[in-house]
């Protein structure tokens, strides 16, 4: 089983496999799917109480136990084939739920529709990663670094101060993949480097030992104490081609002091 994304709730794990969705309550042991099919390939997942909610290539949708349904209402339109964005990344605060697109958008539980919540980010960029620590939001976007919010989204500000400027793609941040928090370690992963912030985002610093040259996009997992990245190199460079070999590097997060 090839996983694309998963979360975590209580001892419940959610897998997303392409257009289907699998939980394992045995440490994945055994899966199995949930509900039906879901129509659409899965890029996230969130999980609160008994509501799984999956961000796909069209928008976003939540199940309760039983079958898929569609939160359409207030997500941006799309003019691609899918009728509207996708939703790149979720994340849940306190009872909100945040989706990543062209923008932030948050879901309104009483009236089920979303609204954009991207005062302060860049017009028209993409949000590919969100993570909440306490009351901060952290949003890692395509090419303008990462941003935070302290109040649900409203207002975003930029915090890049140790990011490596990429002139060339004006303004020129790198591409943010994922961010991941684990006590105070806030790690940040672009294609093929990490960074870590130990000061709630003022500032990030590169971790070595991640390849530096021909790199693909890098994701990042803590557990019992161990960073994990996942990633690979480029072999094929030649886009009709891509080959790629997959990695997996670790360290201790008591190196990192």
């Amino acid at each position: 089983m090839n996983g694309q994304c998963f979360c975590v709730n209580g001892n419940d794990i959610f897998l997303g496999f392409v257009d289907m969705i699998f939980m394992s309550n045995d440490n994945g042991n055994n899966w199995t799917e949930i509900g039906s099919n879901i129509g659409d390939n899965v890029n996230a997942l969130a999980a609160s109480g008994n509501n799984i909610y999956a961000g796909t290539e069209c928008a976003v949708h939540s199940n309760n136990g039983s079958i898929w349904t569609n939160l359409y209402s207030g997500f941006p339109v799309s003019t691609s084939s899918y009728p509207y964005l996708p939703a790149f990344t979720l994340a849940l605060k306190d009872t909100n739920l945040l989706a990543g697109t062209i923008g932030v958008y948050l879901f309104n539980q009483q009236n089920s529709s979303w609204s954009s919540v991207s005062n302060g980010l860049p017009s028209g960029e993409t949000v590919y990663a969100l993570a909440v620590q306490g009351n901060n939001i952290f949003a890692g976007t395509y090419n303008h670094g990462i941003y935070l919010s302290n109040d649900n989204g409203a207002n975003w500000t930029a915090i890049n101060n140790g990011l490596p400027q990429m002139p060339q793609y004006n303004p020129g941040y790198p591409e943010i993949n994922s961010i991941r928090i684990f006590g105070n370690y806030i790690f940040a992963s672009t294609p093929g480097r990490i960074y870590l912030s130990t000061d709630n985002g003022t500032s990030w610093t590169l971790l070595g030992g991640f390849p530096t040259t021909n790199a693909t996009q890098s994701s990042v997992l803590i557990k019992d104490g161990i960073l994990y990245c996942g990633g690979g190199n480029v072999i094929d460079p030649d886009p009709d081609h891509y080959n790629i070999v997959g990695q997996i590097w670790k360290c201790p997060l008591s190196s990192l002091h």
